[in-house]
């Protein structure tokens, strides 16, 4: 094994070193900074056969999700992981305009005419704030 380490490129020590790293401290923080590592690094081949292999070790459930936050689709809601506001507060931080104005009409359209009502009057509530 240490022979294989005489021809080791130091790139790829470094990558795997940060991604040892990264798995260690488990944060998010680690991972978002292994990021800079990675594209500095390693080839575009190289990190599509990575990308390849962990997304083919996840469940497609898992995939799907990862590839959403990957590619930045901003034009749905995710599912909530913290409470349902907090979720839709976060998604509306980062939303296109015209999304969140389809998704509140779409939201509306589909409540209740008593829920209607009571929207219409919290939202008339805070215009005259």
């Amino acid at each position: 094994m240490e022979h294989i380490n005489t021809f080791t490129n130091p790139d790829h020590k470094s990558a795997v070193r940060t991604f040892g790293n990264a798995l260690t401290l488990g944060d998010s923080e680690a991972w978002l900074g292994a990021i800079r590592v990675f594209e500095a690094r390693l080839t575009d081949h190289e990190l599509a056969a990575a990308s390849y292999a962990l997304l083919k070790a996840q469940c497609p459930d898992n995939v799907a999700l990862i590839t959403d936050a990957v590619l930045g689709h901003k034009d749905t809601p995710l599912p909530p992981l913290l409470s349902e506001m907090d979720e839709a507060t976060f998604w509306a931080d980062i939303a296109d305009p015209g999304y969140i104005k389809a998704c509140v009409l779409a939201g509306y359209n589909r409540m209740p005419v008593r829920d209607q009502a009571a929207f219409i009057e919290y939202v008339q509530g805070r215009a005259a704030a």
